[in-house]
């Protein structure tokens, strides 16, 4: 949580010297069955999107950065995009409920 917790505010830093940007968060497992090098646990998980939530960050998906980009909009302030690189059965089983439950989009 601590390195999630660093990440995102160097981060927002980055994005208040320079506006109009997005952070991207990318995970690859999310179990306790996978190696931690490549993995966030569940619960983890769980506690990284309460966070987002909490702290009412904005999280749109890849397509409507898109959409901004290609239009006269700015990104929305303190926009975070959630990715997965690979679609691993363990992101059906146990971030995509996380995800509902939030109502946050995500790419895989």
């Amino acid at each position: 949580m601590r390195r999630l917790l660093t990440f995102i505010h160097t981060s927002l830093l980055f994005t208040c010297v320079y506006a109009n940007a997005a952070v991207v968060l990318q995970y690859h497992h999310v179990s306790d069955d996978t190696p931690t090098i490549t993995s966030i646990s569940p619960k983890d998980f769980q506690a990284h999107m309460d966070y987002l939530h909490e702290k009412q960050f904005n999280v749109i998906s890849i397509e409507q950065l898109i959409e901004i980009l290609g239009s006269d909009q700015t990104i929305p302030d303190n926009s975070v995009i959630i990715t997965f690189d690979d679609a691993y059965r363990d992101i059906l089983d146990n971030a995509v409920p996380t995800l509902k439950h939030y109502d946050f989009p995500a790419t895989i």
